[in-house]
């Protein structure tokens, strides 16, 4: 995305030219605005425009001084000026500080985009005709970055290995006294799908960008990227608090206004030697995981850590409750557990990044656990969204919300799908159990957590495979069975009874005369004659 700032007095004409610009489609984005060319300079190093769209008079500075300053300080700034004048002498002004164009108000969006094409053509030719020596620039920055990125994941940790590398790089392996932070960015993957075609690594790359030039504008440090690409680390050379302090806040307000996405950072105790940078980067990181989930906190300090608090242990009654509705498939049960742990955590103040880390790793753990012990044919569409190892990149309840949303609507969808094959599998299971229980003191009960089943859920899931209800069901085999006896043996009708589940016989005359019509001695004498005859 190529950025522009836009220049103008009137405000609805800086609105009207935004407009415009998206409407062209092409890469560009508008960084800033400013009403003048004194605000337009003020905000130059901030924003660091490719683009500069201005207008030539203004209130208090005009657009001669604005292009007078930008081709002696910033000569690879593209400037257009759109102007209601034709005068000579701006138009003379515009060719000496090499405008790409002059457009006269009021402009069509034909020739705005002809001439912004042509801008980043311009700007495309510069950036082919790349020196050797920013190309030799780039490579040490790269292996700078590899280097640090080694450190702090202790890829390396010899001394002399250290030494060696640091002094190849031209890094100092003592410096005064400096301070690791470690930067997480909230909003991240919306922002990056909204702004940058959803590449999160061009959108990191613009924040690394403009970190390293505050440093060299302020204070010396390193700018580099964590391995996963997605955090930034500074090594700020400095451990002034107060100069920190005024750094984030420049970067929080940056990144939020222009790229939509908000700072979090942990900060390491104060160092001087390379060889700390691990030790360091754990602070950090530790500092950064003690941020509140909800409370709006930029930033946290290793030593402002209270290590005598414990860690906020919540959701434990729920996730049990969850890991039950999810063995028994009870589908209501399940999203209503999701619900109340989102709820919980949406409500508390205290909870930190590491306590959301804790209870999200227990609610993985119990959810896997819980699928193991259940048989789900579609089981392998929810595990991507179990990966334990996305738990660190929540930094945020929103990413926790649209989480466990999607793991809860992941497992409903494989429960719901998998109804059928439950009931195929469940009929040849129950029928079997049944046939060889039904002389016992069964219930529907029982059967149901035989088979990992909420009671109720399976109550309908047997009716719909067998078309009758559990009871119905049983007393049907039972009389099945003792009619066999009957006609097949000379037992007496007592002895049958207890066979088939009955202890008291007169109850067992009950139940089979009111499913057969007969009473047992009647059934023998029909069913005798009838295999005679």
């Amino acid at each position: 995305m190529y950025r522009i700032m836009l220049v103008d007095d009137e405000i609805w004409i800086r609105k009207s030219l935004t407009k415009m610009i998206k409407d062209t489609l092409l890469p560009l984005n508008v960084v800033c605005e400013a009403k003048n060319a004194k605000e337009a300079l003020s905000l130059i190093d901030t924003y660091n425009p490719e683009i500069v769209i201005t207008d030539m008079k203004m209130p208090e500075s005009d657009g001669i001084l604005l292009m007078d300053k930008i081709y002696s300080n910033y000569k690879y700034i593209k400037i257009i000026v759109v102007s209601g004048y034709s005068e000579y002498d701006y138009m003379k002004k515009a060719i000496s500080i090499n405008a790409v164009d002059y457009l006269l108000k009021p402009i069509t969006i034909e020739d705005l985009s002809f001439t912004l094409k042509k801008v980043i053509s311009l700007i495309e030719e510069e950036k082919q005709i790349t020196t050797s020596k920013e190309l030799i620039q780039s490579n040490n920055r790269i292996n700078r970055e590899m280097f640090f990125q080694n450190l702090v994941s202790s890829r390396i940790v010899n001394i002399k290995d250290i030494e060696l590398e640091s002094k190849r790089l031209d890094i100092p392996m003592t410096f005064n006294s400096s301070s690791l932070i470690l930067c997480a960015f909230r909003n991240l993957y919306k922002a990056a799908k909204d702004n940058y075609y959803g590449n999160i690594e061009l959108l990191i790359h613009d924040v690394e960008i403009m970190l390293q030039k505050y440093l060299n504008n302020n204070v010396s440090g390193y700018v580099f990227k964590t391995d996963d690409r997605t955090r930034i680390c500074i090594l700020f050379h400095s451990s002034d608090y107060t100069s920190i302090k005024d750094a984030l806040n420049t970067f929080s307000s940056y990144i939020n206004n222009n790229m939509d996405i908000k700072l979090i950072a942990g900060i390491s105790l104060p160092f001087t030697q390379l060889t700390n940078l691990n030790t360091a980067y754990n602070q950090a990181t530790e500092a950064l995981y003690h941020n509140t989930v909800n409370l709006p906190v930029l930033y946290c300090l290793f030593n402002n850590i209270d290590k005598t608090k414990k860690d906020i242990n919540i959701c434990n009654e729920e996730i049990k409750i969850l890991s039950r509705a999810i063995i028994s498939k009870n589908i209501s049960e399940i999203k209503n557990n999701f619900s109340k742990i989102i709820t919980m955590v949406s409500r508390d103040n205290n909870i930190t990044l590491r306590d959301l880390h804790k209870l999200h790793l227990n609610l993985i753990v119990s959810i896997k656990e819980a699928l193991i012990k259940i048989q789900i044919l579609s089981l392998d569409k929810i595990t991507p969204y179990l990966n334990i190892e996305n738990t660190y990149k929540i930094i945020s309840f929103t990413q926790f919300q649209e989480c466990n949303i999607n793991i809860c609507n992941k497992i409903v969808e494989a429960i719901t799908n998998d109804k059928s094959a439950d009931i195929t599998e469940m009929k040849e299971n129950i029928e079997t159990y049944i046939n060889e229980h039904y002389n016992e003191d069964i219930s529907l009960v029982d059967i149901a957590f035989q088979y990992h089943f909420e009671p109720t859920y399976f109550s309908k899931l047997f009716k719909s495979a067998m078309k009758v209800g559990f009871t119905e069901y049983l007393i049907s085999k039972r009389i099945e069975n003792a009619c066999k006896y009957l006609v097949s043996t000379n037992l007496k009708i007592n002895d049958i009874s207890i066979m088939v589940g009955y202890e008291n016989p007169r109850y067992f005359s009950q139940i089979f005369r009111k499913f057969t019509g007969y009473t047992p001695s009647q059934y023998r004498v029909n069913g005798s004659n009838q295999q005679t005859s």
